[in-house]
């Protein structure tokens, strides 16, 4: 089975890291290709080139390095959405509802695949926590809706999570698992 799976941050980031460790034992017996910055705030900034990590080959999208106003953020995402259309793949699979994650949709209309979902926090409460407001606090706010309503499976890491997911009405008829 061929899955691709994307990754709003760096290798710097948490979520990473544990996306990561599962892209890895999911490569044992697929062929997977994740799509990921090569620099960010988790990676302050330089740049982390690997084309191939344990048999899994990483796409990093090309974006100017344009840290005022988190410009390369909003590059990023264009970038990352041309960078999906590339191969074919069987499964699609997005780390976070953030808008960072928008190539999972494009990738999910373009290749008409199932699109699983892995929500590990709720990004606009850690940008809110952070004094972050604003345009992609709003976009945050709006991914979080969005993204799992364009998701044929959403994977939660807590049971708070998951009691969220269950309370929006058109998220019924989806699967919300616990855990990996």
């Amino acid at each position: 089975m061929k899955i691709l799976m994307i990754s709003p941050f760096s290798e710097g980031a948490a979520s990473t890291k544990r996306f990561l460790n599962f892209s890895k034992r999911l490569s044992k017996n697929n062929k997977v290709t994740i799509i990921m910055p090569n620099y960010d705030v988790h990676s302050n900034y330089k740049k982390i080139t690997s084309e191939k990590k344990d048999n899994i080959n990483i796409i990093y999208p090309r974006y100017p390095k344009i840290k005022f106003l988190n410009l390369y953020a909003y590059l990023y995402m264009l970038s990352s959405c041309f960078s999906v259309l590339k191969g074919r793949f069987d499964i699609i699979y997005a780390l976070k509802a953030s808008p960072l994650s928008i190539s999972g949709i494009v990738a999910k209309k373009y290749h008409k695949k199932i699109l699983v979902l892995d929500v590990d926090d709720l990004e606009s409460e850690v940008i809110k926590e952070q004094k972050g407001k604003g345009v992609i606090y709003l976009l945050s706010k709006y991914f979080e809706k969005m993204m799992p309503r364009n998701s044929e499976e959403i994977i939660v890491v807590s049971s708070y999570l998951k009691r969220e997911a269950e309370k929006d009405n058109e998220l019924k008829s989806k699967k919300i698992k616990r855990g990996i």
